[in-house]
This record gives C-alpha cells, structure tokens and sequence, in this order.
C-alpha cells in the first residue's frame, strides 16, 4: 500500500508540474495539491522505510526461533543427564518417583534448585522461552507490515 502512495505521490507531482502552468488561478491550485503530493511523498517514503525494515528483519525470525528450540533441547538433554545422576544418587529416595519432565522435576524438588548449574540453565532455558515468545510475536506483526508495505501476505 504505501509503494503504491509513493508511485502516486511521485506521478502526482510530475503531472502537476506539468499541467499546472496554464493560468493564474490554477497555478495556486495546482501548487496547493503540489504540495499535498508532496506530503504524501515524504509520509509514504518514511513509512515505506520502516514497514520495509520490519519485513526486512522478518525473514529470520523463523531461523533464530529454531535456533532457540535448539538450545532449549540441548539444555532439557543436560538437565536431564544432571537428573539422571542425581536421582542414581539419591535412588533410595526417589526409587518411586517416575517424572516424565525434567523442567516438572526441577521445580518440585528444591534440593535440585541449589545445584548452581541447573538454577543457571533453567533460567537460560526460560529465558529462551520468552525470546521464542517474542519472535513468534514479531512474525505475526511482520505479516501486518507486509500487507502495509505490498498488500502481501
């Protein structure tokens, strides 16, 4: 949409220009819409920018949220390794106790909270989570800004 003001606005001015030199009082209305043309210009070319920045950063969102899902499953293999030897050492306690999670794990059992090394993932491991959040927030926008900027999709 706004390329296409911006077409407009630009054709706007050059027929303007040139059509607007016949007659005194035209020559007032043709430079009043000359003027408006070229407000319309200066506001599509700003927009046009920032819509194109926006689709611009767009097409990595979807790499950066694999990346993070990356990371996230790397962390979960770690903290369940961590889990895994802590529930072998602590077997006569746990022998009961089958978690299918071991983010549930963590946050049921505060003993595993103080191993500074799982307190340190899980709070990368959230801290992803949030990004991924975000970045699927900002491809929802992207799409927006696309129909601003091309009727795209």
């Amino acid at each position: 949409m706004w390329i296409l003001i911006l077409v407009l606005s630009i054709v706007a001015i050059i027929l303007l220009s040139i059509f607007g030199e016949f007659d005194e009082y035209e020559v007032t209305v043709f430079s009043i819409l000359r003027g408006f043309s070229v407000a319309f210009l200066v506001v599509s070319i700003i927009a046009t920018l920032v819509c194109g920045m926006f689709v611009v950063n767009g097409r990595t969102i979807s790499s950066k949220i694999e990346m993070y899902q990356t990371e996230n499953q790397n962390i979960e293999n770690q903290m369940n390794l961590i889990i895994g030897q802590y529930m072998g050492y602590e077997s006569d306690i746990y022998k009961s106790l089958k978690s299918e999670s071991s983010i549930t794990l963590i946050t049921t059992y505060p003993e595993l909270k103080t191993d500074s090394l799982v307190t340190n993932e899980l709070d990368v491991y959230v801290a992803n989570n949030n990004k991924i959040k975000e970045l699927k927030l900002s491809s929802i926008g992207v799409s927006n800004f696309r129909w601003w900027l091309y009727f795209g999709k």
